[in-house]
């Protein structure tokens, strides 16, 4: 019986001083914020007064991509669908989605920074800015947009003709 508990207690006794040696890992130090380098923001190919980044990968090509939208207030985009699924944070502003072919007020849910939205792939939506809005969007390559009604561009509201 003696030699039963004498072999627990050396079970214990490791398992105890394990226990130091895991709050002694060490991890990398932290890397300054001045040191991290952002890509720059580059004028959005189609939207006016947009701009965009690319944080990873090639959003036209096959791939995990990673990109940042800068849309200026009021920005309006009609009803339209992407190829893939896009998964999309807010990080500024309000971002007002609606999902339908039709523009439909009355279907919309405002994003707030922090929130995130699953764009699914071939589901029409239609979105507006309140305030300049900023955006975190990744998926997989290629990203397409197709407008439901190619006559329908994307406008700029000023605040004073809005609902």
């Amino acid at each position: 019986m003696l030699r039963y508990y004498s072999s627990i207690l050396v079970l214990c006794i490791f398992q105890l001083a394990a226990i130091p040696l895991a709050a002694q890992t060490t991890y990398p130090a932290p890397v300054p914020r001045d040191s991290v380098t952002m890509p720059a923001w580059q004028p959005h190919p189609i939207l006016k007064g947009a701009a965009s980044m690319t944080l990873a990968g090639d959003r036209s090509a096959p791939g995990m991509f990673a990109l940042r939208f800068k849309y200026p207030d009021g920005l309006h985009l009609p009803p339209h669908v992407h190829a893939t699924d896009l998964h999309t944070t807010v990080l500024q502003g309000l971002l007002c989605v609606g999902f339908g072919e039709k523009w439909d007020t009355s279907k919309v849910v405002r994003i707030m920074p922090g929130q995130f939205m699953r764009f699914p792939a071939g589901k029409p939506h239609f979105e507006y800015t309140i305030g300049e809005t900023i955006l975190h969007v990744a998926g997989m390559g290629p990203m397409q947009t197709t407008f439901n009604d190619t006559t329908a561009k994307p406008f700029i509201q000023p605040l004073a003709g809005r609902k």
